[in-house]
C-alpha cells in the first residue's frame, strides 16, 4: 500500500471529488481524518465506507 502510515486530512468531502480522493487515499492505506464543516453526519457517510478499502479513519468536524 503506498501511503500506509501516512496521515492524511481530507476537506468538504460530504460528496463530489473530494468524496471520491477520501476514498482512493484510503484504498492507497492512508490513515485520514474526514473533515466537513456541515457536520459530522455528512463526513460520516464517507468515513463509513473506508474501513473496507483498507484506510482508517474518524470524522471532525471544524471550520478551516
Amino acid at each position: 500500500m503506498l501511503l500506509k502510515g501516512q496521515s492524511v486530512l481530507v476537506l468538504g468531502v460530504s460528496s463530489g471529488i473530494d468524496a471520491e480522493v477520501g476514498l482512493a487515499l484510503a484504498a492507497a492505506g492512508a490513515e485520514i481524518a474526514i473533515n466537513d464543516h456541515t457536520g459530522l453526519e455528512a463526513a460520516g457517510r464517507i468515513t463509513s465506507n473506508i474501513p473496507s478499502r483498507g484506510g482508517e479513519t474518524f470524522a471532525i468536524e471544524a471550520d478551516v
